[in-house]
């Protein structure tokens, strides 16, 4: 999914359409994912997991494909927004179900988190192979790319071995596992980092610094085990928002190319430290049967987030700055709301070693 955001600036430029309705169009995925959410519960309830996540895949291959020869807002609008509805049950039953079911329940939550990590780790990649399929190929062979990805999706989870699971007929519209109402605190702190990332969707970035964004993502997946071991549970959310902040620092007062580098870098790690923080915390409010829900609802947050952030790089702001804000917002937010908050709420003490 994150190969497509690049593309819908050049698809404004073919089309002649508004760039600001061009992003706004586009970044209706997300509310898609909403739409189809109160119906997780009953899909994977009464059809086969596997089946479920095939029919996803099957749906994000068919929009992909229209987006090709989409020519107007309406149409883009309406193959995001079923794009969207698409993606989020696929995340459902595969990341919150599917994969789940196969893990041991005292494995769930180290299965749970290096899904998510590769998520992270795709979002660069992501961004350079769209840019570089748009400077060498064109805006058709990028969409058929990303529709050939969604194929070898679909054949690898045809590998999968997956035992029967019996129908079972629930309420055709549910709040499981789609959104879970007491965490609010963790979205409202959350959601303006993940803004901050989706500026990076938007805009127009060279291959180098898409590379220092990969390398940082990697060290934070490498060190987020180690550094953190026996620290105060603040630290690594804390520690990743202050590089964030010191990242948009550079980038707003340094031009030179070695500073940059390094910003990117920071702004990887201090993205990949925070979201894993966070993630966690999702999962420490779940009750009995509710760590699917918790999932869906940081999946949601998350996209979201890169969908509005994704809209403001449309309308010409100033990201950097922008950006800086958010994180000193969303650091004070934690700090002295929701970290407390946090605390007197939990239901469960995981460590961070088993993640």
């Amino acid at each position: 999914m994150f190969l497509q955001f690049p593309l819908f600036r050049q698809w404004a430029d073919v089309n002649d359409t508004v760039n600001d309705g061009t992003f706004i169009c586009a970044a209706l995925f997300a509310v898609g994912m909403f739409i189809s959410g109160p119906f997780n519960a009953f899909l994977v309830g009464a059809f086969q997991r596997k089946r479920v996540c095939y029919s996803a895949i099957i749906g994000l291959m068919v929009t992909s494909v229209g987006l090709t020869y989409a020519q107007t807002l309406l149409q883009l609008a309406v193959l995001r927004l079923m794009e969207g509805a698409c993606f989020g049950i696929l995340q459902m039953a595969l990341g919150g179900t599917l994969i789940n079911d196969l893990s041991v329940s005292s494995k769930r939550t180290l299965t749970d988190s290096y899904f998510l990590w590769f998520a992270r780790l795709s979002f660069a990649p992501g961004l350079a192979i769209a840019f570089t399929l748009l400077h060498f190929y064109g805006l058709s062979t990028a969409f058929a790319v990303s529709v050939l990805m969604q194929f070898l999706g679909l054949l690898s989870l045809g590998l999968v071995k997956v035992g029967y699971d019996a129908p079972s007929h629930g309420r055709l519209f549910s709040l499981d596992r789609f959104w879970n109402k007491r965490s609010f605190p963790l979205v409202y702190n959350l959601l303006p980092v993940v803004v901050v990332q989706g500026l990076l969707l938007g805009g127009n970035i060279p291959l180098t610094f898409i590379g220092m964004l990969a390398l940082g993502l990697f060290i934070a997946f490498v060190t987020h085990r180690t550094f953190f071991v026996e620290a105060d549970c603040r630290a690594d959310a804390v520690a990743g928002l202050l590089l964030i902040m010191a990242s948009m620092l550079l980038l707003l007062l340094q031009k030179e190319p070695k500073t940059l580098y390094f910003a990117f870098t920071l702004l990887g790690v201090g993205l990949g430290w925070f979201n894993s923080r966070f993630f966690l915390y999702f999962l420490k409010l779940s009750g009995h049967c509710q760590r699917g829900t918790l999932q869906q609802t940081y999946v949601l947050t998350s996209m979201l987030g890169m969908c509005v952030g994704f809209v403001v790089v449309g309308l010409k702001t100033n990201p950097y700055l922008l950006a800086l804000i958010l994180s000193a917002f969303s650091l004070l937010t934690y700090l002295f709301i929701v970290h407390p908050w946090f605390l007197r709420n939990k239901d469960r003490n995981f460590k961070f070693r088993e993640v």
